[in-house]
């Protein structure tokens, strides 16, 4: 590998060979980490390797006296390449992919520097400790959730990241203690939420027949003759609507006089004559094959045709007359189909108020309640329904409480240091050998990741060993990530 350097800031020209290992050494202020700054630019294809500094004020970077700069690094067949302070230009000679590395391995940062959150994200990418599909549906289903929660969990995963279904989580917490709250009328406990177990549903259906019991008791108290007001207001208001209704014999009456003086219509009518346009066609005449005379036969005897005489016209007379005679045809039908309805309509009403005063006959005649028993009843109803309403309300406390339980252990799963962190934890013997392994080559004290993911330097933690010693753990920690990378 070849490094080429121009003109960034103290460095006019650098051509180093890289292939095994190349010491960069000189007085203080003489371009050493200058050399470093663009090796990593064009390593990671960041043009800005100094923290603070704005890619507005990139041309700050080019060596006083030139107009711009570059740093190339070459390996065989692929290149990549950053200028100043136009910014990051890639050229691969090949078709293949430039060379390109992690700012963890070109040391523009480092995860002792991250918090632990952050530390564990990016080193979690480097030694692929990232829990699978496998891992989250055997966590959760030990949990107690359902194939299908377990798909809408890994897909929120998936889509929105750890960190984020982790947080819905833990919202979801929020509304299932108020929901709890809403049915038990407290704040949620665990302990309390465990105290609201309940029987099996047999203790519901004890429950459920003994508000049925009370509720035929009311009914067995109060008698089968025990009626509401209401319905003796109604008995009474279809024996008034019945006496109102006009006698059914003067209706009858009226219905047979006014079919009496349709018939006489109708047979005066039937007996005017009818318009001489509507009368009868004349017969078939043929005539006489021998001498053409008008025959016609008639009842099977044939002879000869004589024409009638054509009817005489209607006189006005006659025509009003029979004018006025269809009117009242058509007014008595009309009067008949009236009277016909009332008669139906007064033989209903007189049947209802006729089991009317039946019913309040019985009613009179049955016995006065007693109306402390009957309140009696009516409370131990009220308290029936009360217990079922309780137990009711328990089921659904202990049920949000179980749900709020699962959802705990959802969290748990979730959480920064859930499985993410047992899975890392899991991987960390790996990381930790490639460590020890580059210490031993070194012959420096061992450095290692404990669980929590601290840094340790020998027996002692990194912020206890001397500065060499620090400078030790993170360049072997640095070499371990550039060699994953």
């Amino acid at each position: 590998m070849r490094v080429e350097i121009r003109d960034y800031r103290g460095v006019e020209r650098a051509d180093i060979d890289m292939s095994l290992i190349a010491l960069v050494a000189g007085p203080n202020e003489t371009g050493k980490s200058c050399v470093a700054e663009a090796t990593r630019a064009a390593l990671t294809g960041n043009p800005i390797p100094i923290a603070g500094v704005l890619k507005k004020d990139a041309k700050l970077l080019v060596r006083d006296g030139a107009e711009k700069g570059h740093a190339c690094v070459t390996d065989g067949e692929y290149s990549t390449m950053v200028c100043w302070p136009t910014g990051p230009t890639a050229t691969a000679v090949s078709k293949s992919v430039p060379i390109k590395c992690s700012g963890y391995a070109a040391g523009f940062t480092h995860i002792l520097d991250l918090n632990a959150k952050d530390r564990a994200k990016v080193l979690a990418t480097y030694i692929k400790s990232m829990p699978t599909k496998e891992d989250v549906v055997n966590a959760a289903t030990d949990a107690g959730y359902t194939e299908g929660a377990i798909a809408k969990i890994w897909e929120s995963i998936e889509d929105a990241g750890w960190d984020h279904t982790y947080k819905r989580a833990r919202e979801y917490t929020v509304t299932l203690k108020g929901q709890w709250q809403e049915v038990a009328g407290e704040k949620y406990g665990a302990k309390k939420g465990e105290s609201y177990r309940v029987a099996d549903d047999e203790g519901r259906s004890f429950l459920t027949d003994c508000l049925a019991t009370a509720e035929r008791a009311v009914v067995d108290t109060a008698g089968a003759v025990a009626v509401s007001e209401s319905e003796i207001e109604n008995l009474k208001r279809k024996i008034d609507e019945a006496a109102g209704v006009q006698n059914q014999i003067a209706i009858n009456d009226e219905l047979n006089a006014t079919r009496d003086d349709l018939s006489k219509v109708q047979q005066e009518r039937a007996a005017m004559p009818e318009d001489p346009d509507k009368a009868a066609a004349e017969p078939e005449v043929i005539p006489c094959p021998e001498c053409g005379a008008a025959l016609m036969i008639e009842a099977g005897v044939i002879h000869a045709y004589e024409k009638p005489k054509p009817p005489e016209a209607l006189s006005p007379k006659v025509i009003q007359r029979r004018e006025a005679l269809d009117v009242t045809i058509a007014e008595h039908h009309e009067i008949i189909g009236a009277l016909e309805q009332r008669i139906k309509a007064a033989t209903k009403l007189t049947g209802e108020a006729k089991a009317a005063k039946a019913r309040l006959k019985t009613i009179e005649a049955a016995p006065k309640l007693d109306e402390a028993v009957v309140e009696l009843a009516k409370d131990t109803v009220g308290d029936a329904r009360a217990a079922l309403t309780s137990f009711d309300f328990k089921v659904r406390a202990y049920k949000l409480h179980g749900d709020l339980v699962k959802n705990d252990k959802l969290i748990g799963i979730l959480a920064p240091d859930g499985l993410r962190k047992r899975k890392l934890a899991g991987k960390l013997d790996a990381f930790n050998a490639t460590l020890a392994a580059l210490c031993e080559s070194a012959r420096w004290p061992a450095v290692r990741l404990d669980e929590n993911l601290e840094c340790r330097y020998d027996i002692r933690p990194i912020w206890g060993a001397s500065k060499s010693g620090q400078w030790r753990a993170r360049a072997i920690i640095q070499v371990a990530m550039a060699q994953l990378d």
